[in-house]
């Protein structure tokens, strides 16, 4: 997958890009990800959420074909 990476004098990334063109039967969906990164060595507080507030991606396998039919009416 075609990327590009921004590497700092300490061998970190420091900003990650990529553009991902996904056809599924002729519609084609494009997902730009322009990712950077700072604050190294900073404290980080993570909660995750409640068990009722998340599901497995194995219980829904067609969700990002579902996605990217759905209509503004549908998403909504």
């Amino acid at each position: 997958m075609p990327s590009e990476e921004w590497i700092d004098h300490d061998g970190r990334v420091r900003r990650f890009t990529l553009t991902l063109e996904i056809d599924d039967s002729g519609d084609t969906a494009t997902v730009a990800v322009d990712m950077r990164f700072t604050n190294f060595d900073a404290p980080v507080g993570v909660v995750a959420p409640p068990a009722s507030d998340t599901v497995s991606l194995a219980k829904v396998p067609t969700l990002f074909k579902d996605l990217g039919g759905a209509t503004a009416s549908q998403a909504g």
